[in-house]
Formats: C-alpha cells, structure tokens, sequence
C-alpha cells in the first residue's frame, strides 16, 4: 500500500487505509491498541529457565582484570588468526552454550 492509499483518520489516529476505488476496506476492522495494553504470559518452565540461568551465571568466578587485559593483547596481535586456535575458540564457544 503506498502513501496515496492513506488517510487521516476521523477517530484521531494517523492514517487509516483505503482501497483503491477510494471506499473503506470491508470486514472486520482491525482492534484498536487504544482498546487496553498488551499482555504477555510467561510459562512455568520459561521462569523456571530463566532462574536457572540466574543462578548459574551467579556462580561463574568473575575473570581476572589481568587475565582478561592479557587475552585483549593476544587479540589485538592476532592471536585467533591462527586457524587452528581460531577452531578450538569456536569449539569452545559452541559447547558453552553462549552462541
């Protein structure tokens, strides 16, 4: 639908589309998201997930200010150029689950 198909609307949205013979479209009309707010419903196993890896993320040591400056400078110098350290960097990505 282009631009020239759109008119403003006598009940105070933006636009509302016409067809091409310049009538309203039939139908049901669409529900107005003035009507109320959107609901979501979380399931009992997503909360369940989701607290799961809360507590595991919790008990990860947090990484060494000096470690992780010593990986940034192998990095930056190239070090995963290496294809067969890039491999075993992408192996352990994949089988920690953070991809």
């Amino acid at each position: 639908m282009n631009a020239n198909h759109m008119h403003p609307d006598p009940l105070g949205g933006d636009v509302r589309p016409v067809s091409d013979d310049g009538e309203e479209p039939h139908g049901e009309p669409a529900r107005d998201a003035r009507c109320g707010p959107d609901r979501v419903e979380i399931s009992d196993a997503a909360r369940s997930a989701a607290n799961e890896t809360v507590a595991a993320a919790r008990t990860v040591e947090p990484l060494d200010p000096g470690r992780l400056a010593a990986l940034r400078r192998w990095v930056a110098d190239g070090g995963p150029a290496d294809p067969a350290v890039a491999e075993r960097v992408a192996e352990r990505l994949l089988a920690s689950g953070d991809l």
